[in-house]
Order: C-alpha cells, then sequence, then structure tokens
C-alpha cells in the first residue's frame, strides 16, 4: 500500500519528468527539492501550487500569498513574513523554477548550468546551495538524501507503474537472485557500484559524471565494461564476483592523499596550475568550485607525463575544449607543454588525477636516477683509461 509521500510523488512525476526531459535539468532533483520544500506534499502552501517556495519579490506580477515561517539568518532560526508566488497549477510551478533559476545570474555564476552540474543530482543541489537557494546550511545533502532514498524510489515506481514488490521493503530491491548486478538492475547495490565506478574516474560518454541513481542503464553499463577492459576482465557488463573483488582493489589502491596536501610531491604544481585555473574561472565570472581543483589535477598529471616539474602559465584554446600548462617563457622555443581536455579534467577525480600524477613521477625519478648512474659509469671508465701516448 502507497503512502501520502509516494503519492505526492507520483502525481507530479508525469509533469517533472517532462520538463526534465525538455530543459535538461536534473529530474531527480526537481522531485527531491519539491518533496523537501513541501514536506512530501504535506506542507504545500495552501492554494497555491507553490512547489518551491518560490517567493514573489518585485519581478513577478501575478497572485501572491503572505505566510510566516521560519528561516535560517546569521546561524539563527527567526520567524519572518514573506510573500510567495501563487499558480495555477503544479506544472506552472515547475516551469517557473527552471526560469527563476535561467533569469537569475547568481546562479549561473555558482557554476548550475555548468557542462557536468546541469543534469547531474549532486552537482546543482551543490550549486543551488552555493547560489543561496535556502537558508538551511545542509540543503544540499538533505536533496542528495531525498533523492536517494526508498519514499523517492517508491514514488517513482508507483508513478511509472513499476512498484516494488512487497518482499523487498527494508531491502536492496529487484537486485538478481545471483547477487550479479547488470542491465535493469536497481536498488542500493546499484548505487555502491555506480559511486565506486564514480569515484574511480569512469564518466558518462559525454565525459559528465556518472549517475548514482541506483538504476543499472546504459550509462553503467557503459562505465562497467570499460573499467572490466582497463583491468583485463570479460567486458560482459555483468559486476560478479571477479568484477567487485577487482572494483574493491582498485579504490584500496588509490593514494591516501592527494596533490591537494601539501606534503604531497605534486603539490607544487598543484597549487600552480590551481592557481591558473581559478584566475581563468573569475574572468568568466565563476567562482572556483570541486570542479576546478579536479581540473588542475588533471592537468598536473598530464604536466607529470610530460617530465615537467613546473607550470608557469595556464591558458584555454579558443573554444574552451583545452586547457594548456606550460613550463618556461610562451616565446621559447624550449617550452614544456602539457594538454587537458577540459570536460574530462572537469569530472576526474583528484584522487585519480594523483594516481596518474604518481606513477609518472616513480617513473621520471627512475628514469633520472639511471641516467645518473649511466653518466657515473661513463666518467669512471674515462678516468680509468690510460693516457693516450703521444711520441716514440
Amino acid at each position: 500500500m502507497s503512502t501520502p509521500q509516494q503519492q505526492f510523488i507520483a502525481e507530479i512525476y508525469p509533469s517533472i519528468h517532462k520538463i526534465a526531459q525538455e530543459t535538461g535539468v536534473s529530474e531527480r532533483l526537481l522531485l527531491a527539492q519539491a518533496a523537501a520544500e513541501t514536506g512530501w506534499g504535506q506542507k504545500t502552501l495552501h492554494g497555491t501550487h507553490n512547489l518551491y517556495n518560490i517567493k514573489a519579490d518585485s519581478s513577478w506580477h501575478g497572485e501572491s500569498k503572505s505566510v510566516t515561517a521560519w528561516e535560517h539568518k546569521n546561524g539563527k532560526d527567526v520567524m519572518e513574513t514573506s510573500k510567495f508566488r501563487v499558480y495555477g497549477s503544479y506544472e506552472e510551478s515547475i516551469k517557473d523554477r527552471i526560469k527563476f533559476v535561467q533569469e537569475n545570474p547568481t546562479y549561473a555564476k555558482h557554476g548550475l548550468f555548468d557542462p557536468g552540474v546541469k543534469g547531474n543530482l549532486e552537482g546543482e543541489a551543490k550549486a543551488l546551495q552555493a547560489a543561496g537557494y535556502a537558508t538551511d546550511p545542509k540543503y544540499a545533502a538533505n536533496l542528495i538524501e531525498i533523492a536517494n532514498g526508498p519514499t523517492m524510489r517508491k514514488g517513482i515506481a508507483l508513478a511509472t507503474g513499476q512498484a516494488e514488490p512487497d518482499h523487498a521493503q527494508g531491502k536492496s530491491h529487484a537486485q538478481p537472485k545471483d547477487d550479479y548486478l547488470r542491465m535493469h538492475s536497481v536498488g542500493t547495490p546499484v548505487t555502491e557500484l555506480q559511486t565506486s565506478l564514480k569515484n574511480l574516474g569512469y564518466t558518462n560518454p559525454n565525459g559528465t559524471p556518472l549517475g548514482t541513481d541506483g538504476k543499472f542503464g546504459g550509462n553503467t553499463d557503459l562505465a562497467l565494461k570499460a573499467f572490466q577492459r582497463d583491468h583485463h576482465l570479460k567486458d560482459d557488463g555483468v559486476a560478479g564476483p571477479r568484477t567487485l573483488e577487482a572494483i574493491k582493489e582498485a579504490q584500496q589502491k588509490a593514494p591516501a592523499t592527494t596533490m591537494a596536501d601539501p606534503k604531497h610531491e605534486a603539490h607544487g604544481m598543484f597549487k600552480q596550475a590551481e592557481t591558473g585555473v581559478n584566475k581563468i574561472d573569475r574572468e568568466h565570472g565563476r567562482e572556483p568550485s570541486l570542479q576546478s581543483g579536479q581540473l588542475a589535477g588533471s592537468l598536473v598529471a598530464s604536466a607529470a607525463a610530460a617530465n615537467m616539474c613546473r607550470i608557469d602559465h595556464v591558458m584555454l584554446n579558443d573554444n574552451a575544449s583545452k586547457l594548456y600548462g606550460v613550463q618556461g617563457d610562451l616565446n621559447s622555443p624550449f617550452k614544456m607543454v602539457a594538454e587537458v581536455d577540459v570536460m574530462r579534467g572537469l569530472n576526474t577525480p583528484l584522487a585519480q588525477s594523483t594516481q596518474v600524477a604518481d606513477e609518472h613521477l616513480f617513473r621520471n625519478a627512475a628514469q633520472g636516477q639511471t641516467q645518473q648512474a649511466a653518466q657515473q659509469n661513463q666518467g669512471q671508465a674515462q678516468q680509468a683509461a690510460p693516457a693516450p701516448h703521444h711520441g716514440p
């Protein structure tokens, strides 16, 4: 039997699904935000159809309604009376929510529409909080938890006619009996698999972050097959014991610290790259973010592969698809250049870039020691050789 909370999700799902498909925003984010703002439909402002508690500011010319509610300001909870927008339907509310953030430059400034953020649950949630959509300091974390929770999952299942079986309540649901994960598997084990693959640096085909919605679809299948190929496993897209163990081992090999740690060997180059990336962000009207650091880390990994020891200049190409790090004077014929794809760099975890950089730094050091030893041996051989004879 469905609950009122699940029925609320089922009621608003068709409109949200339609609008998310049209605009490219995260469907689960819109659902979670509506659930959070209205208490799963139990605290909707009566007669307003206002799913997102959007206030009636000076730009609003429609009907409004005054409501007194708690607000979190300056570290304190205070009662405040505000005017909220009134809509004729839930669909109007959803469309206005999209329009509201699109027309407010604050949201663009905080990266809500950036590649890799738009359409991504976690990315959009964090961008909304950073832009000040709500005063709750845990707003983003709450949205992500709601979106991945059982009530949301069951509400969507109810809306799509794929309700969960009763025996699945309280357990990871719809998982194959053989405990293998494959196409169409759903539930917590799939979310854990997706999260592991994402943390290891596997992405969607277009370079955006792999989703962690607990649904084993085409993108998860492609990411899993890529992991299997990288680790010399049969790329059948089935996460069985061998594949899951390989994923566990890969995670354990990830570096304990990243290049963001001042103690890390590549930290100096990382700070140089990060400073350059942050400067580019600000020149384009964006505040530096987590993805800025990830892009800087990817550039350092590329620089380490090129045997560079510092990054003096950071720049984009004309269409902003490539980022370059340069060691030396820009006009020098002896300069060294590292290159990284921007979309891939933005979505590569810093831990993965650190691991790649570590491998190159170790290899570079070993090659340097070999060359030094060879030079020493050559010098010793020359010293030991008899002096040439110049006379009878």
